[in-house]
């Protein structure tokens, strides 16, 4: 009965990972399409077009929903309760302060990128240095019972006191 409630966990986090994995690429496009002199909007249609699959998806659906009427703010924050990513967020909060505020938009861009990639290479730097802590204790959960049943099978009547009794039970 668990089965399709962790297949769809897995695969809602796989998709939360690629999104998250592709969106500084998306930022750096968004800022050269800025760059290039095109707006907000046009770079919304643009990244539906263009971008790898899932966040091409995203981002078409924000430009269909700003085509339909609804503003780029509001197709933005809907884009980022989809996603729901803390890097997304600061995307959409930059946006909409532009927005109210004017300025630079593709060099706040620029530096959101920078920032997540940043993260990114920190959160592998730390993965690399407790990769061997975490493997050390794979091993120590593993060891009591991979010993367990090489007692077993060397000699059945020393083991099966773990089994049989009911002190050997509660150990």
């Amino acid at each position: 009965a668990y089965i399709p409630f962790f297949s769809l966990s897995m695969k809602r986090g796989n998709r939360q990972r690629m999104l998250v994995d592709e969106l500084p690429e998306a930022l750096d496009f968004l800022f050269r399409i800025l760059n290039a002199g095109n707006s907000i909007s046009t770079g919304l249609q643009m990244m539906g077009e263009e971008l790898p699959q899932p966040l091409a998806a995203e981002f078409r659906r924000a430009y269909d929903q700003h085509s339909l009427g609804m503003s780029i703010e509001e197709a933005l924050k809907d884009m980022a309760t989809r996603i729901e990513s803390t890097d997304f967020a600061f995307f959409v909060t930059a946006v909409m302060i532009q927005r109210q505020t004017g300025g630079d938009l593709s060099e706040v861009l620029k530096n959101i990128s920078g920032m997540i990639r940043g993260r990114i290479r920190l959160q592998q730097h730390v993965k690399a240095k407790t990769a061997e802590g975490r493997f050390s204790g794979y091993i120590m959960v593993a060891f009591p019972i991979i010993m367990f049943f090489i007692a077993y099978a060397l000699n059945p009547e020393y083991a099966s006191v773990l089994v049989t009794t009911s002190q050997g039970r509660m150990l």
